[in-house]
């Protein structure tokens, strides 16, 4: 059982979470690693140097126009409108780069695809509390694209990524997004869909489901999203410090949630795959 490691996005929060991803993913998975992520301080030049062991592909990339990758009368105009916290951010720019990264890994991981079992998509400012479901779990579950379902995130569209997608679904799904822009006539169903919400999330659920793909879930979030400090940059999120963890965190409920199945995993609580769902329970 072989795992890749994709680093995609932006290197947020590496100087601080480098050794956590080293030691809970990369060493845990003995995982090799591709880099394909934007540019967003010149510092990153410096910082995707601390993934010194396991790269296999490193790349930084300014980002792109998105109008000069997709071709589509949807996606917004405003570089600069970005904050925007509303039911409606699916085609914001920052959105928009999410889906351009997506489809530009492709190319990087098309011809490794046979080298590798399980491909991991995970942000670089998460905090690992305990240690994910390890490489037997795996070995012994269907086949499938495995995303965690917190509480926190459900009523809004979910957590939206394939943080454990198998190598027979990895290409479609890195395509899947970039497919929907592709075609007015499921953008017009996007919206006419029901989402209440037509944001990111929703947006890649959509994507997938016209994919002809699916979430399996993992039930228990064992990470959140922290930064450098509380001045760190931030697109959504406001930086806090957590007033009985002591930790910097970007989402309140998130961070509360993966501290709660901490306490599981310290009451000896373990991963099994029960009714189709990767989950903590006592053995």
């Amino acid at each position: 059982m072989k795992f890749a490691f994709l680093i995609m996005y932006e290197l947020r929060a590496l100087d601080k979470t480098i050794e956590n991803l080293y030691k809970n993913i990369i060493d845990y998975y003995d995982a090799d690693i591709f880099i394909l992520a934007q540019i967003k301080e010149e510092s990153d030049k410096e910082k995707i140097n601390l993934f010194n062991r396991n790269v296999v592909y490193k790349e930084l990339y300014e980002k792109i126009d998105p109008h000069e990758y997709f071709n589509t009368n949807y996606i917004s105009y405003d570089k600069n409108n970005i904050k925007d916290t509303g039911n409606e951010n699916w085609n914001k720019y920052n959105s928009i780069q999410i889906y351009l990264n997506l489809h530009k890994m492709t190319k990087v991981i098309e011809s490794n695809i046979d080298n590798y079992d399980y491909f991991i998509i995970l942000r670089t400012d998460i905090e690992v509390l305990f240690p994910f479901p390890n490489k037997e779990l795996f070995e012994t579950i269907p086949y499938g694209i495995y995303s965690f379902d917190p509480d926190y995130c459900r009523y809004w569209g979910g957590w939206a990524t394939g943080v454990f997608t198998h190598k027979k679904y990895i290409l479609d799904y890195l395509n899947s997004t970039y497919n929907i822009l592709l075609n007015d006539d499921y953008i017009r169903e996007f919206y006419n869909y029901g989402y209440e919400h037509l944001n990111q999330e929703n947006f890649i659920n959509f994507s997938l489901l016209k994919s002809n793909l699916k979430f399996n879930y993992i039930k228990n979030l064992n990470i959140y999203f922290t930064a450098e400090s509380l001045n760190s940059r931030t697109t959504w999120a406001k930086i806090d410090i957590h007033p009985i963890y002591n930790v910097i965190y970007k989402y309140l409920d998130q961070c509360e949630e993966s501290h709660n199945n901490l306490k599981l995993w310290e009451n000896n609580e373990r991963w099994v795959y029960e009714n189709g769902v990767i989950l903590l329970k006592q053995l």
